[in-house]
C-alpha cells in the first residue's frame, strides 16, 4: 500500500509539472523564456509631453510649465531576470520646449556629459502592466528667470507601463526638489516632473497650444506696454 501511495504521489507531481509547462506554453512563453511581443534591440523615436515645476536658487516657486518635444530611446535586448523580464534603455536624444506666463520660455535637452538610462521590467506570465524608470540628466534654460543649469543628482522618474511602446503612461519624479547647477552654483530646482510618451497628433496639439499661449502673452505685452522681462515673479494667473 505504501509503495502504491508513493507511485501515486510521484505521478501527481509529474502531471502537475506537465500542467504548469502546458500553462506556460499556452501563455506564450517562448524557448528563450521570454513572453512574445517584446520589442528587439533598436532605437525608436517618440514624442513626449510633460509638466515641470521650477523654483529659484532660494527655493521660491517660479511656476509649473507645460513642455513638449521629441526623444529617441535606444533599447537593449530583452532578457530574463529573477521573477520576469527586463529591457535596458538609454535616452539618446531629447528636445523639449514650453512657455509659462510667469517663467517665460523654457527649453530642455540632454546633458552631454552624463548618460540618461533606465529599465523596463515585467512578469513572465502576464507581461503587462510593467514598471519603468529613467534617470535623466538634462540642461534646462529659462532665460527670463536666469535659470540656466544642469542636474548632477539624477531626475529619477518611474511609473507603470500598460504597453510597449508606451503611450499615455505617466512617469513621475521621485524624489523631488533636484538642484540645477551652473559652474558649480545652484541656479534653481526641479520641484516636480511628470510626463508621458504620446501619439504624434497629441504632441502637435500641445505644440500649437504652447505657441498660442506665447502669442497671447506677447499681445498682452503690446497692449499694456510692458516688456516681457518685467512680469512679476509671483503674478496671479
Amino acid at each position: 500500500m505504501k509503495r502504491w501511495q508513493e507511485r501515486t504521489l510521484w505521478a501527481a507531481a509529474v502531471c502537475g509539472a506537465l500542467g504548469l509547462w502546458a500553462t506556460v506554453q499556452a501563455q506564450g512563453i517562448n524557448n528563450g523564456g521570454l513572453p512574445p511581443g517584446l520589442p528587439p534591440a533598436g532605437t525608436s523615436p517618440g514624442f513626449i509631453i510633460a509638466q515641470v515645476a521650477l523654483s529659484d536658487a532660494q527655493s521660491h516657486p517660479l511656476g509649473r510649465v507645460d513642455v513638449e518635444g521629441s526623444l529617441d530611446i535606444a533599447r537593449g535586448e530583452p532578457r530574463r531576470v529573477p521573477g520576469g523580464w527586463a529591457i535596458p534603455n538609454e535616452i539618446v536624444s531629447l528636445k523639449l520646449h514650453g512657455f509659462d506666463d510667469c517663467v517665460g520660455p523654457v527649453t530642455i535637452k540632454l546633458y552631454a556629459f552624463r548618460p540618461s538610462r533606465g529599465e523596463i521590467r515585467g512578469p513572465l506570465l502576464t507581461p503587462f502592466p510593467a514598471t519603468a524608470f529613467y534617470d535623466f540628466f538634462v540642461e534646462g534654460n529659462a532665460p527670463w528667470r536666469g535659470l540656466i543649469g544642469h542636474n548632477e543628482v539624477p531626475l529619477h522618474v518611474e511609473g507603470p507601463l500598460r504597453t510597449l511602446p508606451s503611450v499615455d503612461d505617466t512617469l513621475v519624479l521621485t524624489p523631488t526638489h533636484i538642484p540645477l547647477l551652473n559652474n558649480g552654483s545652484v541656479t534653481g530646482y526641479v520641484d516636480d516632473l511628470r510626463g508621458s510618451c504620446v501619439a504624434a497628433s497629441t504632441a502637435i496639439i500641445k505644440d500649437e497650444l504652447i505657441h498660442m499661449q506665447r502669442d497671447i502673452h506677447d499681445i498682452g505685452d503690446q497692449v499694456f506696454g510692458y516688456p516681457v522681462q518685467e512680469v512679476p515673479p509671483f503674478a496671479p494667473r
